[in-house]
């Protein structure tokens, strides 16, 4: 009799943890759809008397968010920049894996590190990976999904490079540290991000320059907003399947590398963009021309010895 109930007990907590692992996946397909978005960043709390606080930073825009790929533990979302109604970007994408194998983390400096991660550091918990419009790496984060009080929340700390409204305009700081909030609800979500300013002096020493206050609002608007920007991501998803490939593989191998983003007066974004005109008679013959592209730009190193 104990045995049974032993059993039973097990069995009821596995269907428990089913159940919670498909009620966070299907919360994070509530990240797709036509949203309605406003960008707002404020610096806040200066850590030096002689520093000046940036102007607030506000933005409104549409973006459309498509489930592209779909597979057993992971999940990936594809941004499309609206504007106007009439003309589209390749947005920023964010892949979601549960209890990742492996992982990347900014060091700062152009310079990152990509490790295998322990099966009880990501035991139940999701990651969610941010990447540029290149597809290159942005920043990663691995946390729980909290269910609580009706919210659907997933809070993060992950280090990243300066975001785009800052990285042409300033060099007096290096790290951009996000503490981000996803918090979703019918409307659509919220990233509520504390972000802290970090310069990396001489020495290699960190100090936080300022702290910065974000809000970004994805109002959930008529899908038909986004048709065109659907019709113009199904036309370019075969190939940029193939660069999320080429650096997927390159993500898994451990070690550490840097990245630029523009050799000479070539940028890798335009590389690509050009290279995602032609046609190609593989799978194959598009990766390896992919890979010569990225090659350019990503000097890879040593191995890693983090555990």
């Amino acid at each position: 009799m104990r045995r049974l109930i032993s059993t039973l007990s097990f069995l009821a907590i596995v269907i428990a943890l089913t159940a919670q692992t498909e009620a966070e996946r299907q919360a994070i397909k509530q990240f797709c759809g036509c949203f309605e978005v406003s960008f707002e960043y404020t610096e806040t709390f200066p850590r030096y008397e002689d520093y000046h606080l940036a102007a607030p930073y506000k933005a409104n825009a549409i973006e459309y968010m498509v489930l592209d790929e779909e597979i057993p533990n992971k999940l990936v979302i594809q941004n499309i920049l609206v504007i106007n109604d009439t003309f589209f970007i390749k947005h920023w994408r964010q892949d979601w894996e549960y209890q990742p194998t492996n992982t990347f983390e900014f060091e700062g400096n152009k310079r990152w590190t990509t490790a295998n991660t322990s099966p009880r550091e990501v035991q139940g918990r999701w990651s969610q990976e941010v990447y540029e419009v290149d597809d290159s790496p942005r920043y990663s984060a691995v946390a729980t999904w909290n269910f609580n009080d009706g919210k659907k929340v997933w809070e993060s700390t992950a280090d990243a490079p300066l975001p785009r409204r800052e990285y042409t305009k300033r060099s007096d700081y290096q790290i951009l540290r996000r503490h981000n909030r996803l918090i979703l609800d019918e409307e659509g979500w919220v990233h509520e991000q504390d972000n802290q300013k970090i310069a990396i002096d001489s020495a290699n020493q960190q100090h936080i320059i300022v702290e910065e206050k974000g809000w970004n609002t994805y109002h959930r608007i008529d899908p038909k907003r986004c048709q065109a920007a659907a019709e113009f991501w199904n036309e370019r998803r075969w190939f940029w399947s193939q660069v999320r490939a080429v650096w997927n593989n390159l993500l898994v191998k451990p070690g550490s590398y840097t990245l630029e983003k523009m050799r000479g007066s070539d940028f890798l974004s335009d590389e690509l963009e050009k290279l995602s005109t032609q046609k190609f008679k593989d799978e194959t013959a598009a990766r390896e021309a992919i890979q010569k592209v990225i090659d350019k730009y990503r000097q890879f190193s040593e191995a890693s010895s983090r555990k």
